[in-house]
């Protein structure tokens, strides 16, 4: 009950491939789910929300690299808030100002 109600983090991550997608359409989809999350008629104790990060595969990218990609900028929708959407991109172009 304490842990409750001082708040539950459940940093959780899931992966999903969308084929043949571009990446203006994957954001799309992306926004959309996050939406549907939290908008969704949850117990009033809990506030549940989803950030995504979103990468389209370039030609002759490893699976490894792509997915690496997609999580930089996963991170970057935590950093700058949470609750977003963002690409790879523009996980590129925030990473790169820090440097």
């Amino acid at each position: 009950a304490g842990i409750i109600q001082h708040g539950i983090r459940a940093g959780q991550y899931k992966f999903f491939s969308a084929p043949d997608t571009m990446l203006d359409n994957a954001c799309g989809l992306a926004e959309k789910l996050r939406r549907c999350i939290e908008e969704n008629d949850w117990p009033k104790a809990l506030q549940v929300t989803a950030s995504f990060g979103v990468a389209q595969m370039l030609p002759q990218e490893s699976p490894t690299d792509f997915i690496a990609r997609a999580d930089r900028a996963l991170y970057v929708a935590k950093a700058q808030g949470r609750n977003c959407v963002r690409t790879s991109m523009q996980a590129a172009a925030v990473l790169a100002a820090v440097k």
